[in-house]
């Protein structure tokens, strides 16, 4: 198993879950037999994918005049003209992501891993 969630932190593997759960390979012994926990599988994705909107939208409306829609539509173009969105999306780096599909790892899967 690799790249998955445990609690909302990211695992690259089980011995990264190991450390999570446990000080020490030995503690896994003491587990309960039935101890399991549940983790997440991800998706490799990019960060994000933006553009002119994406850009405005974070901005500070309340700064903005009465006469919002001219001021949007004005940076709109000046983002546009100016910032190669295609370019930077396509260098945005990729992380992974929680997807929502669960699955169980258990006592056995941790003992299997370190032997």
């Amino acid at each position: 198993m690799e790249n998955f969630f445990y609690d909302s932190e990211y695992c690259s593997s089980i011995e990264d879950l190991i450390y999570k759960v446990v000080d020490d390979e030995d503690e896994i012994y003491e587990l309960e037999d039935d101890w399991e926990i549940k983790c997440y599988k991800s998706n490799f994705e990019k960060l994000e994918e933006i553009d002119e909107y994406w850009i405005t939208q974070r901005m500070d409306e309340d700064r903005f005049p009465e006469d919002d829609e001219r001021t949007v539509d004005k940076l709109l173009k000046l983002f546009k003209d100016n910032i190669n969105f295609e370019k930077i999306n396509e260098q945005m780096p990729k992380l992974y992501y929680e997807n929502g599909k669960s699955f169980m790892i258990t006592k056995q899967d941790l003992i299997n891993y370190i032997k």
